[in-house]
């Protein structure tokens, strides 16, 4: 009998690992047991996975139904915002959340990530009336109830909640650092490469006034306490002892031993052997494991805490309460008191999807999930293809409002009337807002100055050249913007819309997703700052729409250090005169 515990676990990872695995399963025996929670359907498993010969397969399927609750977020470095990530919020439209409804797993295992304010908007339960997961039955029958409420929502509906799902205790909160993200009450496990490092981070290493002086502390505790075993030993040796005596320590009645902090303690003898920096560390209570290189002491300590039961605490600070762990450590911490899990990016864009569902099975109880990024925060919940196939379904999104919008064009069809219908419709008929509809719709009209895009027909709207000056070229969208009217300002209306529509002028500026290898894109970064000025002045962009895109833009750039700053760097002159109209403007009304 082959018991093959978690075969697919980061096998992708290292081709050694691969082909050991490979091996292993072209001579397994004839009874074999392949023990995962994400390996997939039989049938669906590559052929080496089989075995050397048929045999009968019995798949044991258990429904993820009763998981802990996971509620997700976003931490952003840069600016220290801590933003909780709803089930709807993690995709990115309409027709996005249809294709994963149709997946045969992944909605399931989604109901853990939605909280009891959720459960309440979607089984229409006004309250008072307390959390869904105490209105009736138990978890399992309430989240077989909800399913259904969850996988067929309608595009208006889809929308309303994802909105709404962003305001309240949904709405982004500052907090002190990534310190101010761990749990307060429970185990924070932190995933990342350097354990050691992110564990020092942790406990302040980085304060090194604050550190030296909680040296200069954990010393002279070090030294009392050896002067206590040292007056005890003279005692014994003159035999004069009395019961008193037998407590005396110097630190909390027994000799030899230290309490780093309270429910912490390590003997005299493993304190002065350890390095001073590391004692700091664990009495911050922060611990770490890691494939190689872990202190015994620090081990030994890490393994202890893994035993840690929330019930015995009794509202106190578990012993140690943040556990630093790198790939390797992740499958072997099991502890029923981690209720916060932060996956750091350097880890988290290295894992396939099965690792990050794991990953998030750290949680055995009731807890949140917090990512460094959206990215793999869509990639763990929604699976790795779903980045990829939403790539795909935006280029061919983006060219079929280009091509509507050329016959719009070539029929001399440019009233507001003729293009909402249009965004209407196509809007409809995609499952994407009318937002990103009518913000690729403005590109397209901008466009228009631009070379032909090579999908098009576009003879007689699009210029044989484009113009080499850059005056001449704003001028000639400026003439292309002007020939809309007040038809596209009609179809960006909303706050929200019209950063949509910066964001894909940037998209395009940068020959991003969808417009890669798109001719005149840079010819567009040149004249950023400009362009927008334009679309200010013709009414098309707010103020308060390019103070929300500047500043939503500013902390993806400080969260992601590889961002691409090109349209941002160009936009701020503009955006800077602007403020500066702005708060000119506020001290003559004042």
């Amino acid at each position: 009998l082959l018991y093959f515990d978690e075969p697919n676990m980061g096998i992708h990872l290292d081709p050694n690992v691969l082909g050991v695995v490979s091996s292993i399963q072209a001579n397994m025996p004839a009874t074999a047991v392949l023990a995962s929670a994400t390996l997939g359907a039989w049938e669906g498993l590559e052929p080496w996975w089989r075995g050397p010969s048929d045999a009968n397969q019995i798949t044991i399927s258990m429904e993820p139904y009763e998981l802990p609750m996971a509620k997700l977020a976003v931490f952003n470095e840069g600016t220290s915002e801590f933003t909780p990530l709803s089930p709807l919020n993690l995709f990115e439209n309409y027709a996005e959340y249809q294709r994963v409804m149709e997946d045969y797993r992944l909605p399931t295992l989604l109901l853990r990530h939605l909280t009891g304010r959720q459960g309440n908007d979607l089984m229409e339960i006004q309250p008072p009336g307390g959390e869904w997961s105490k209105v009736q039955g138990d978890v399992k029958a309430l989240r077989l109830a909800i399913e259904p409420l969850l996988t067929e929502l309608d595009q208006k509906e889809f929308e309303r909640l994802q909105s709404r799902w962003k305001t309240g205790e949904d709405a982004p909160t500052k907090v002190d650092g990534i310190r101010g993200a761990l749990s307060k009450e429970g185990v924070t496990m932190v995933g990342c490469l350097d354990p050691r490092k992110i564990a020092f981070d942790l406990a302040g290493f980085g304060n090194q006034e604050a550190w030296i002086a909680d040296v200069h502390k954990l010393n002279n505790k070090l030294k009392e306490a050896e002067r206590m075993v040292k007056e005890n030993a003279k005692a014994e040796k003159r035999k004069k002892k009395d019961d008193e005596d037998d407590a005396k320590d110097g630190d909390d009645g027994a000799v030899g031993i230290v309490t780093l902090r309270p429910m912490l303690k390590i003997s005299l003898a493993e304190a002065l052997e350890a390095d001073i920096n590391t004692l700091v560390m664990l009495s911050k209570g922060i611990a770490y494991a890691c494939g190689s290189g872990t202190e015994p002491m620090v081990k030994r300590l890490y393994n202890q805490a893994l035993l840690t039961v929330p019930d015995s605490l009794r509202g106190r600070s578990p012993p140690l309460n943040v556990l630093v762990v790198d790939y390797s450590s992740i499958y072997g911490t099991d502890c029923p008191a981690v209720d916060t899990l932060l996956l750091q990016e350097d880890l988290g864009r290295l894992l396939a999807w099965e690792d990050l569902q794991q990953f998030v099975g750290r949680l055995r109880r009731d807890g949140t999930a917090v990512f460094y990024s959206k990215k793999t925060a869509r990639k763990a919940a929604l699976g790795a293809a779903a980045e990829e196939e939403e790539t795909k379904a935006v280029i061919e999104f983006q060219k079929s409002v280009e091509q509507a919008v050329l016959e719009l064009e070539k029929a001399q069809k440019r009233s507001a009337n003729d293009l909402g219908a249009l965004v209407s419709s196509l809007s409809e008929a995609s499952g994407r807002s009318t937002g990103e509809v009518a913000a690729y719709a403005l590109v397209s009209v901008i466009s228009f100055a631009l070379s032909a895009p090579t999908h098009l027909d576009g003879a007689g709207v699009y210029p044989a050249t484009i113009p080499e000056a850059d005056k001449e070229l704003l001028a000639a969208i400026t003439k292309r913007i002007e020939a809309y009217g007040s038809s596209l300002e009609s179809v960006l209306k909303k706050n929200s819309q019209q950063v949509r529509a910066i964001q894909a002028l940037e998209a395009l500026a940068l020959s991003a997703n969808p417009f890669m290898n798109r001719t005149g894109g840079a010819r567009v970064l040149g004249i950023a700052a400009q362009l927008l000025k334009m679309l200010y002045d013709v009414d098309i962009l707010s103020e308060d729409a390019l103070f929300s895109w500047a500043n939503a833009r500013r902390k993806e750039l400080l969260a992601n250090s590889d961002g691409d700053a090109r349209f941002f760097t160009k936009a701020k002159p503009f955006l800077t005169w602007l403020q500066e109209a702005s708060d000119d403007e506020e001290s003559d009304s004042e």
